[in-house]
């Protein structure tokens, strides 16, 4: 494992790795989809701050008897499924190189004997360099996998991987299918399962969708739904923006107190909603608090794997939906949550549309120090962890801070979907 990590980092046992993870392999080509070359564009226009600020970064901490042979033949299994971790792309971001097979390096490190103190800011060091490792998106591969060990019985497994080949659905059904594979090893099974969806006939289908009427109605749709001046949204700070849009940023971590949660959901079991719809319509509504717009707009993530089925699909499936409203401030969140009810639903029908087709079509003007039309985004990753299991282990699941955002300010609501 290559480390430019100083400090304490020294200490560790680093072993330095050259090779080529496509040596040797057949490789086919197919075209990217628009979400994809939107990615790429951002990525060769923002440099590594971009990049970074793509990368879907996740902890698994593991109490048990973890085999690690067979979690690296696991992990190598789990490459060899799902065709999207084995791509790579063009220099002009059109086509998606797939090989027929990856080497990936699992490397561990070894923080047993440490003190807490040490061990914490090792632990801390590492994230931060897993979080924000800059991947080539020329040269792959596009995701990473390393193992902590602190005790004979206790690890921690962390997985980082570019946006542009993964979305949240990517990363659960990925845990998922870790979790067998390597459940099968340790019982000494072959793993089975149905085959994995293609990211090839999702590419194609979606490439080949572009062009049908149904398309053309959804542009219709969001359109009108769009229509009129654009909110600016302009969130309280207490700087001065920049000339230029930069990707820095800080993670805020907040716990919500399960009654609350359990208070939401009943809210909209009453309307008919469902806890997605009202988590949406309270962020509407609590954007307009903070602005004083009572027009906003927000821009909401859809897994594009819902929309035909495909439940075990890994890749970029996702589609930004950007959800505009009016929050009338003299009705009550009831009146205002049943006004937006059917307005979310025809949003989540019209998702294969593309943020990228959208904001040509609207010809909204530029500016460099803002991101266009949905500056703010919410996200909603519930029940990421369903399925997952490690035989003789127990797990605990989080999410690796980064210091880079595409957003100006994005809420991501993430929970075990119990």
């Amino acid at each position: 494992m290559n480390s430019n990590n100083s400090g304490d980092s020294e200490n560790l046992k680093f072993k330095a790795v050259d090779f080529d993870p496509f040596a040797d392999s057949i490789s086919i080509k197919v075209p990217t989809t628009e979400p994809q070359r939107e990615i790429w564009t951002n990525v060769q226009f923002g440099g590594k701050a971009a990049s970074c600020a793509y990368n879907e970064s996740v902890s698994l901490h593991l109490q048990g008897d973890l085999q690690i042979e067979l979690l690296r033949q696991a992990v190598e299994q789990l490459f060899e499924r799902h065709i999207a971790l084995r791509s790579t792309f063009s220099d002009d971001g059109m086509e998606m190189i797939i090989s027929d097979k990856v080497k990936i390096e699992v490397p561990l490190i070894d923080l047993f004997g440490l003190t807490d103190a040490k061990s914490t800011s090792m632990v801390n060091e590492i994230l931060h360099n897993e979080a924000e490792y800059e991947f080539d998106l020329s040269d792959g591969p596009l995701g990473k996998i390393t193992i902590l060990k602190f005790d004979a019985l206790k690890y921690q497994l962390i997985l980082t991987f570019h946006h542009i080949v993964c979305d949240g659905w990517s990363l659960g059904i990925m845990m998922q299918d870790l979790g067998k594979m390597y459940s099968a090893l340790k019982r000494n099974e072959t793993y089975q399962d149905d085959p994995a969806v293609s990211f090839v006939d999702f590419a194609i289908e979606e490439q080949a969708y572009l062009n049908t009427e149904e398309n053309k109605v959804v542009e219709n749709f969001l359109a009108q739904s769009i229509s009129g001046a654009i909110p600016s949204m302009e969130i309280p700070i207490n700087k001065q923006r920049p000339a230029l849009r930069t990707y820095n940023a800080n993670r805020i971590d907040v716990e919500v107190d399960p009654d609350l949660i359990e208070v939401l959901k009943k809210i909209g079991a009453k309307q008919g909603t469902s806890f997605v719809a009202t988590l949406v319509a309270a962020f509407e509504v609590f954007m307009y608090r903070i602005t004083g717009s009572e027009d906003v707009v927000v821009g909401l993530a859809a897994a594009g794997q819902s929309v035909e089925g495909n439940q075990n699909l890994v890749g970029h499936c996702v589609n930004l939906l950007p959800l505009k409203s009016s929050v009338n401030p003299k009705v009550s969140f009831i009146e205002y949550l049943k006004y937006r009810k059917p307005q979310i639903l025809d949003a989540y029908d019209n998702q294969r549309y593309t943020f990228g087709s959208l904001i040509k079509n609207l010809n909204i003007p530029r500016d460099p120090s803002r991101i266009p039309l949905v500056p703010v985004s919410f996200n909603v990753d519930l029940g990421i962890t369903n399925g997952v299991y490690f035989e003789g282990c127990t797990y605990k699941f989080t999410t690796n801070p980064r210091h880079y955002e595409n957003f100006e300010f994005f809420i991501n609501a993430a929970g075990s979907g119990k």
